[in-house]
């Protein structure tokens, strides 16, 4: 392929998907939105690899192109279909095409092979009409988790090298298409599959595979399973080296680490200093501990975790039996420093008034935790009115309208304990080359200690209005109606009209007692276009004509003495027409 059609290729997968790219390798890692993935395959170029990081992404997914599409190692990516389409649609293009260690879901089929030279490695289908279906192009499936589906695998012989390695469970329909010859099929388990298909060799019968949480797609083997150590005697799994487990999560292309935690928490003593961080314990057999990494009493910037405990430093590694003897999973952390220093006070407070309320906003203090709001309408004597506010913004409610008042705002520093765990594999779980940490966990917070506060911001001074429809503005110019009807002194419309009676009324006699008799009466009716929408939109239209011969008046001051020289002459010329008329 020509350096220049890769080079373009990758950028548009930047622009769609902001990975992370290396131009050599063609490597290119996928996260975002929901569509991230499906753009990032339509903006492919041949021979990419696709590295998804954990999510749920939407489509349908279409390769028609040599082409990787394989999760990040201990991620949990999920492609769901949408009904009455494949999730992914392998095309007679993708003459080179491998698809691994997705969780494939929903749409008519998971994986619909029309073309190409495709292998199907450690996926995990569920909730679809069939799971795999070949009609041309050559397909090996191996180590394949197939769930609560119609049909499982259905390939004519000529388009299947191997399916081998794979779990069919909760399959109401056919297990594995007839057509397809029972020597290229060899260690299944088939569970809740009552027509099975074709067996082939080395099959288990009827036993419960122990999935995690099929619920929540989790297709890990739980101790115990029957699909452990049980795959083909060639094959070891990638994360410890055993004999192969059946379905998506053994062989040589699993994953060799597990799913990062969930349900990670932290709860902290009030005013004590103390925390805990708690997470969901994981039953994949394979986990052999967790980690704990944790900074305090600041949060921390970027990855970096350095806190200490009377448990000991950041990361703090256990077994699952130290720190699962419950569930939830949990880990004390005591001792924890609480010396926190008083951040600056906050810069650029301003107040947007309201009807009864004062809209606030103010800079972001660097370290701050939360914030604390004072209001008062005697200027220096403010009382803490909110407190702990967790943004750079504030609206005080249930103020009176034309009343001053008074605001500032501090910036507070709690001690936090913040912390991510990671799930391990391998032993012993103190090791850093011995054991295999997950992705971590998303980052939980816990507050303790006593807070430090920052002095008063610049005080700011600011009166509640009434707001009708438009902003109830005085009108120091005297064109009342005009700014009632376009809901500003400052609208251009006003600006036109006041602009014409300065010049063109207030320096006439007849102007000028035109301009006093219309601030004498316009007042009232004013008021009234204020508080009736259908008044605004009628005076508006009225006004539309006046304000165009306005415009026109100031641009080009001749044009009326024109118009009106044009008009007179009119006039004149009917007129003594009409006396030839009556003449004749």
């Amino acid at each position: 392929m020509p350096a220049r059609a890769l080079g373009w290729g990758l950028l548009a997968v930047a622009a769609l998907t902001s990975p992370t790219t290396d131009a050599r390798a063609a490597q290119t890692t996928v996260s975002g939105g929901r569509s991230a993935v499906a753009d990032a395959v339509r903006a492919a170029a041949s021979n990419d690899v696709l590295t998804v990081l954990g999510g749920t992404y939407g489509g349908t997914f279409i390769v028609d192109k040599p082409l990787t599409i394989q999760a990040a190692d201990g991620e949990k990516v999920v492609l769901e279909g949408v009904s009455g389409e494949p999730v992914i649609r392998v095309t007679a293009g993708a003459t080179a095409a491998t698809l691994k260690r997705l969780i494939l879901k929903g749409g008519d089929t998971g994986v619909a092979v029309d073309g190409g030279t495709v292998n199907l490695w450690n996926l995990a289908i569920t909730s679809s009409t069939a799971a795999i279906r070949c009609t041309a192009g050559m397909t090996e499936i191996l180590q394949t988790t197939i769930y609560a589906v119609t049909d499982g695998i259905s390939c004519p012989s000529a388009t299947v090298s191997a399916i081998k390695n794979t779990i069919l469970s909760a399959v109401s329909g056919t297990g594995i298409g007839a057509a397809t010859p029972s020597t290229l099929v060899s260690y299944t388990l088939f569970f809740q599959t009552p027509n099975r298909g074709t067996e082939g060799t080395s099959a288990i019968l009827d036993k419960d595979p122990l999935f995690v949480d099929s619920a929540n797609l989790d297709f890990h083997l739980k101790s115990g399973s029957p699909a452990k150590d049980l795959g083909s005697p060639a094959v070891t799994d990638s994360f410890d080296g055993s004999a192969s487990d059946l379905g998506a999560y053994g062989g040589l292309y699993a994953p060799t680490v597990p799913f990062r935690p969930g349900g990670v928490g932290v709860a902290c003593t009030a005013l004590g200093i103390t925390c805990t961080v708690s997470w969901t314990a994981n039953a994949d057999y394979g986990v052999s501990g967790y980690r704990v990494s944790f900074a305090a009493p600041l949060i921390p910037s970027g990855d970096v975790y350095t806190g200490s405990a009377t448990e000991g430093t950041s990361p703090i590694n256990r077994d699952v039996v130290a720190m699962c003897p419950t569930v939830p999973c949990t880990q004390p952390l005591s001792g924890l420093d609480p010396a926190v220093t008083a951040p600056a006070a906050p810069t650029g407070l301003t107040a947007r008034t309201g009807d009864g309320r004062l809209k606030l906003s103010w800079d972001a203090v660097s370290g701050a935790t939360s914030y604390q709001v004072y209001s008062g309408i005697v200027s220096g004597a403010g009382t803490l009115v909110a407190d702990n506010v967790r943004a750079t913004q504030y609206t005080l409610e249930g103020l009176t309208n034309g009343v001053t008042y008074y605001v500032a705002v501090k910036a507070v520093v709690t001690p936090t304990l913040s912390a991510v765990v990671r799930t391990l594999y391998g032993t012993p779980v103190t090791s850093t080359t011995a054991t295999k940490a997950s992705p971590p966990s998303d980052q939980s917070r816990g507050e303790y200690g006593v807070p430090a506060a920052s002095a008063l911001s610049g005080e700011v001074a600011a009166r509640p209005q009434l707001v009708v429809g438009f902003p109830r503005l005085e009108d120091t110019g005297g064109c009342f109606i005009a700014t009632a009807a376009y809901g500003s002194a400052m609208a251009p419309e006003v600006d036109v009209l006041r602009a014409w009676r300065d010049r063109h009324l207030a320096p006439h006699v007849a102007g000028r007692a035109f301009i006093a008799a219309y601030q004498t009466w316009s007042p009232p009716a004013a008021d009234a276009i204020r508080r009736s929408g259908m008044l605004r939109a009628a005076a508006r239209v009225v006004l539309w004509p006046v304000v165009g011969v306005a415009k026109v008046w100031l641009r080009w001051p001749w044009v009326p003495g024109i118009v009106v020289l044009a008009a007179t002459s009119v006039v004149v010329v009917l007129a003594r027409g009409r006396r030839r008329r009556v003449g004749a």
